[in-house]
C-alpha cells in the first residue's frame, strides 16, 4: 500500500488551507468595515429617492457619523498595514476608503452649510417682510387717526403714536431705530400735492449684516404692495413679491 501519495495530498491540503488563511488575513478588517460604512450615505440617498421615504433623526445622525468613522478606520488600517508585513492588498482598499471618506465628509459639510444658509435666508426674509407689513398697517392706522396730517413724517413719529403692548406695537416701536434682524429700514414720507398733508410714503429694507449679500432687498409704499430686488435696492419699479 502506497501511503506516500496520501501523505503528500494531506500536506498539500494543509498547505492550501494555510495559504487560504494567509490570503484572508491580507485583507484588513478595519478597511472592510470602513468600506461598508461608506455605503451608508449613497444607500440612504438611493432609498429616499426610490421609495420617497422620510429620514428620522437617528438615520440623519448615522449619515453624518458614518463617513467620519470610515475615514478613521481606513487611516487605522493603513497604519496597521504599514507596521506589519504581507498586507499590501489591504492597503489599497484602505487608501480608497480614506479618500472616499473625506469626499463624503466634504459633501455633507457643503450640504449642511448651504442648508443652514438657506434657513438663515428664509428667516431673515420672513422677519423683514413681517416688519414691512407691520409698518404698513401702523402707517395707515396713523393716517386714519390723523386725517389732517396724513401719514407719519418719520419712524420716530410713528413709534411714539403707537399704543399697546401687543407684538405688532412692540415691533413698530423697535423699528424706530431703523435696524432689525440684519435689515435696515429707511422710511420717507412726502406730499404729492405740495401741501402739508402727507399722502405718500415709502420704506426700503436693505440687508446690512456682513456676509448677507445673498439676501433680497424689499420695498413697500402707501399702496401696501411689497416689492423685491436682488443685489440692488428695491423701488416702486421692482417686481411685486409673489
Amino acid at each position: 500500500m502506497n501511503v506516500a501519495p496520501k501523505i503528500s495530498q494531506i500536506r498539500t491540503g494543509r498547505i492550501g488551507a494555510e495559504t487560504g488563511t494567509t490570503v484572508r488575513r491580507n485583507i484588513s478588517k478595519s478597511a472592510v468595515v470602513s468600506f461598508v460604512l461608506l455605503l451608508i450615505l449613497p444607500g440612504t440617498i438611493l432609498y429616499t429617492v426610490v421609495w420617497d421615504a422620510f429620514l428620522d433623526v437617528w438615520v440623519a445622525i448615522a449619515i453624518v457619523i458614518s463617513p467620519i468613522a470610515a475615514a478613521l478606520l481606513a487611516h487605522l488600517s493603513l497604519k496597521q498595514t504599514r507596521a506589519s508585513t504581507g498586507r499590501t492588498s489591504g492597503m489599497r482598499l484602505a487608501e480608497m476608503c480614506r479618500l472616499f471618506g473625506f469626499a463624503e465628509i466634504g459633501l455633507i459639510s457643503i450640504a449642511l452649510l448651504f442648508s443652514h444658509k438657506e434657513d438663515r435666508k428664509q428667516a431673515y426674509a420672513a422677519t423683514a417682510l413681517g416688519s414691512l407689513r407691520a409698518l404698513d398697517e401702523a402707517a395707515h392706522a396713523y393716517a386714519n387717526s390723523h386725517p389732517k396730517e396724513g401719514f407719519p413724517a418719520s419712524l420716530a413719529a410713528l413709534s411714539s403714536a403707537v399704543q399697546g403692548d401687543d407684538y405688532r406695537s412692540s415691533l413698530v416701536r423697535s423699528l424706530s431705530k431703523g435696524d432689525r434682524s440684519c435689515y435696515r429700514f429707511i422710511y420717507s414720507a412726502r406730499s404729492t400735492h405740495s401741501d402739508e398733508h402727507i399722502d405718500a410714503y415709502r420704506v426700503v429694507a436693505d440687508p446690512v449684516c456682513p456676509g448677507t449679500s445673498y439676501l433680497r432687498h424689499f420695498f413697500v409704499d402707501q399702496t401696501g404692495t411689497i416689492r423685491s430686488a436682488k443685489n440692488v435696492q428695491a423701488n416702486a419699479e421692482s417686481p411685486p413679491l409673489d
